[in-house]
Order: C-alpha cells, then structure tokens, then sequence
C-alpha cells in the first residue's frame, strides 16, 4: 500500500507555484525585451515557441525532482497558479519596471556605440592623414634623389 506524505505534496505545491512565478517573470523579461524592440509577428512567434521549449524542459525537470516524472495534478495546478497570481498581480509592476530598464540600456547601449563610432571615425582620419604625409615625405624624398642622381650621373 501507498504511503501519501501530505508535508511533501504541499511542499511540492508551493515549489511549483513558486516555478509558476519564475516562468511568468521570464515572459515579463520577454514580453519587456518585445515592448523595446520592434518585433515582427514572425519573431514574436518564433520567441514564443523556445519560451515554452524552455519551460517545458525546466517542467520536466521539476517534476523529475518533485515525483520521479510522474505528472502530478497538484504540481500542475501550482504551476499554473503561480503563474496566472503573478500576472494577476505583479506582473504590471514588473513589465514597466524591466520596460524602463530596458529602454535605459538600449539608449546607452546607442550612445556607446555612436561614442565608438566617433572614436574609430576620428583614428580613421587620424591614419589617413599620416598616410598622406607618409607618402608625401616619401614622394619629397623620391625627388631629392633623383635630383642627387642626375647632379652625380
């Protein structure tokens, strides 16, 4: 006969509802990242399937660790909880949060890279320039021999 350990399925529980919140703070940090960024439908769909790739990997470990990989009603159920609480709840919170952060690191992230733009732009012409003279010294150099030649030969 089958011993049911209540202290064990409540604890698995609250581990899956707690993984329900993870997954549904990884969608925020997606859905976050889409809001940013201009994405086409193609991309959000594309986004959408190794989301939920991930998940279910992530699903299948959890429950590998919490019931040898049997499929659990209540493990379900927590994840799913967890997560619709979240969107419920703090999920508005969290994608305006990660919104802003995100817009903040994409306008750094532009001012770094127009900040190397002007530095490589500016060594650029810095190199041409020595080049230049380079081969101004050098012409200089070619004409003062061939002076010198012409006077000795």
């Amino acid at each position: 006969m089958w011993e049911i350990d209540n202290s064990f399925q409540l604890i698995s529980f609250l581990v899956s509802c707690g993984f329900g919140v993870i997954y549904c703070l990884l969608y925020d940090l997606l859905r976050a990242v889409r809001k940013v960024n201009e994405v086409s439908d193609a991309t959000v769909f594309l986004q959408d399937i190794i989301y939920f790739f991930v998940i279910s990997i992530a699903t299948f470990m959890l429950l590998t660790a919490l019931s040898n990989g049997e499929v659990r009603g209540y493990i379900i159920i927590g994840l799913l909880l967890g997560f619709l609480l979240c969107f419920c709840t703090f999920s508005k919170i969290n994608l305006k949060i990660l919104t802003l952060i995100f817009e903040k690191i994409s306008f750094l992230g532009s001012k770094i890279v127009t900040l190397i733009n002007t530095l490589i732009d500016a060594i650029w012409r810095f190199f041409n320039k020595t080049v230049e003279k380079i081969g101004k010294l050098l012409t200089n150099v070619k004409k003062i021999f061939k002076n010198l030649l012409k006077k000795s030969g």
